[in-house]
């Protein structure tokens, strides 16, 4: 295990999302063989088996198996309904989770709600260390927001105990799109001054533009899909339709 890199430059990421633990497993170990040389990630998206009757630890065991049967780096990712996810769970059991995951999961990274984070800030910073890239993303998919919330929001997220500050907010238009890219793009340097990493998404298909142009917002993790194009939500890319897209810009 190791802190992730992003030395050199952005590094696409792909996504698990099964229900099922052997389902899981095998998915991570599919995505593991695309490409041996390509420097890519892999996010365990927990959220999809917590509340289908899979045992917590059983999770982490299937975690290490992964982990010892590829090189690729790990994200364990947690997301709950509220926050766009796959699961409920609340605050207490939550810190639970993101705790064993720190102790005994053999993952790079672990991705934190923000939300989750804002309502025990101080056990959260007393837990996260140096051992693996801690990443604490803000969600929003019911509003339109506006160019000062998006500079409020970068200025409240550098504040965090993040390695990484993630922000996937819902696109209405290609105006929403632009803002968001275009406030980031500016609070570079607050983001270098602050010696975080960034990740900047507009979800939808409206959003799309920001997956693409990840140089422009210096967005270091790439999120793609791993599944059939036509079964996921719109406004996410394979590497197919993301390679066809980034040549058109």
């Amino acid at each position: 295990m190791a802190k992730l890199n992003f030395k050199n430059g952005s590094r696409f990421c792909y996504s698990v999302k099964e229900i099922n633990l052997k389902n899981f497993y095998d998915k991570a170990i599919e995505i593991s063989e695309y490409n041996d040389e390509e420097d890519y990630i892999i996010e365990l998206r927990l959220d999809y088996l917590i509340g289908k009757g899979v045992n917590f630890t059983d999770i982490i065991d299937s975690i290490n198996l992964i982990s010892k049967s590829t090189d690729k780096q790990l994200i364990a990712t947690i997301r709950s309904f509220e926050q766009s996810g796959n699961c409920i769970v609340d605050s207490k059991t939550y810190f639970s989770m993101i705790e064993l995951l720190y102790n005994k999961a053999k993952v790079d990274a672990i991705d934190i709600d923000y939300c989750m984070y804002e309502k025990n800030k101080k056990k959260y910073d007393e837990l996260l260390g140096s051992k693996k890239t801690n990443i604490i993303t803000y969600t929003s998919f019911d509003r339109i927001w506006t160019r000062d919330e998006y500079l409020s929001l970068y200025k409240t997220l550098v504040k965090t105990s993040a390695d990484v500050i993630k922000c996937e907010i819902k696109s209405y238009n290609m105006d929403n799109t632009k803002d968001m890219m275009d406030t980031a793009k500016e609070s570079i340097e607050l983001f270098s001054q602050s010696k975080k990493d960034v990740v900047i998404i507009a979800v939808g298909r409206l959003g799309m533009l920001s997956r693409v142009m990840h140089d422009y917002t210096n967005t270091k993790i790439v999120y793609l899909t791993a599944y059939e194009y036509d079964s996921i939500p719109h406004g996410e890319l394979d590497m197919v339709h993301y390679n066809k897209y980034k040549k058109m810009v």
